[in-house]
């Protein structure tokens, strides 16, 4: 194992379920405890903590310390300038939030540490004091932010245009030319095009590709061909507390409503499923929501297609990975498949705008849907897996740091 110590400090909870960035952390954590001899994570919301994910992490390497930082509550003015500050031109919420929540470890890091990995780049003042230190600090962006505020931003149709447009140059002056440069040793990059777009924002910077992976889990039986013609399941698959998520999910819906000649059961399998859309789901037949699901072949035996209309060109979307695991066939965005490298026809669908018109299309063939499905399902076994992604990560990250 590792001599030197390492810290990991996430205001994502790695050890509470749901989202796709929980697991990223957590998987991150998994790794490090093969590797490193001691690691401390510096975390919040203990409430939220599932003791048996603890329990893994710990039966690997008993020298971990998880460090749970008080949740403090900012007065009343603070929290109003959170809120305001950023339609100023000053980040998101977050970018006050966080370095609020988190003051007070600073000490704690530059005494007793060698190494820290932040979650995302929101503290990266306190990357710059501890790397002036001589600590080897590092940054898992998980993805540009910048892609993601643009369009929260676009979403504010209250705001003008020239307004908008203002903003988003704010904060891609703040994410690049403050945030990343020169305030880590190392930045990591979740797909191929964040990672090409960081290497030209920073050239003399050192750039770490590092993507999302998942532990594949034993399938217990094979797929099989349809036995039912012109009877078919399909399912959505994500979290469902956000906006954007359940909005899709709606967006699915509505897509099969549509559908009048053919015969569709809808699964969605997710969790925190807003009122609207349980109370939406309650008036209709036909779909069944399960909320979160502890065990995904089960909740997706008989699903002939998965479709997932996600929107915005960022980040990791390792439920594809999930889904193409289990051999479902996928149809979806450009952007949802943005520098994962998949390709349309090959290992997944893309849609072409119309939802109904392409469901139907995937349905009626079933030879593409299953070859598509294999294809997909060999290229995440040669690039996805936990061993390829997170040990990979770990395993260099002590030669970079030696």
């Amino acid at each position: 194992m590792k001599s030197k110590r390492i810290a990991v400090v996430s205001h994502v909870n790695p050890f509470s379920k749901g989202s796709g960035q929980v697991e990223r952390v957590y998987n991150t954590l998994l790794a490090l405890a093969y590797e490193w001899e001691e690691l401390t994570i510096y975390t919040l919301h203990e409430n939220k903590s599932h003791p048996n994910k603890m329990e893994v992490l710990c039966s690997i390497n008993k020298r971990i310390s998880i460090v749970y930082v008080k949740n403090k509550k900012p007065n009343w003015i603070v929290a109003f300038l959170f809120k305001f500050l950023p339609y100023l031109g000053y980040g998101k919420e977050s970018n006050f939030s966080i370095p609020f929540l988190f003051d007070g470890i600073e000490k704690e890091l530059a005494t007793q540490f060698d190494v820290v990995l932040f979650e995302y780049w929101h503290l990266y003042k306190l990357a710059k004091r501890l790397k002036n230190r001589g600590i080897f600090v590092i940054c898992d962006t998980h993805n540009i932010l910048l892609n993601s505020f643009t369009e929260f931003i676009r979403k504010k149709k209250w705001l003008p245009k020239i307004y908008q447009s203002f903003l988003i140059k704010k904060y891609a002056h703040l994410e690049f030319e403050i945030a990343l440069k020169e305030n880590f040793n190392l930045i990591i990059a979740i797909n191929k095009e964040e990672e090409n777009i960081l290497k030209i924002k920073f050239p003399n910077q050192k750039i770490y590709y590092f993507p999302m992976g998942i532990k594949f889990n034993p399938i217990a039986s094979w797929r099989n061909s349809k036995e039912i013609h012109n009877h078919y399941t399909i399912v959505y698959y994500g979290g469902l507390s956000s906006i954007r998520n359940s909005h899709a999910a709606l967006q699915v819906i509505q897509a099969v409503e549509k559908i009048q000649e053919i015969e569709i059961h809808m699964i969605i399998v997710g969790s925190n499923a807003p009122s609207f859309l349980k109370d939406y789901i309650a008036k209709k037949k036909g779909i069944t929501l399960l909320g979160f699901v502890e065990n995904l072949e089960e909740a997706f035996e008989g699903v002939d297609l998965a479709v997932i209309p996600f929107e915005g060109k960022y980040g990791f979307r390792s439920r594809l990975i999930e889904l193409m695991h289990y051999e479902i066939p996928i149809l979806t965005t450009e952007d949802a498949i943005w520098g994962m490298g998949f390709k349309d026809k090959v290992n997944v669908l893309v849609s072409s705008g119309t939802w109904e018109k392409d469901i139907k299309k995937a349905l009626k063939d079933e030879r593409l849907r299953m070859q598509i499905a294999k294809n997909a399902k060999n290229k995440i076994e040669e690039e996805f897996t936990f061993e390829n992604t997170y040990l990979k990560f770990v395993s260099d990250l002590i030669q970079i740091v030696n």
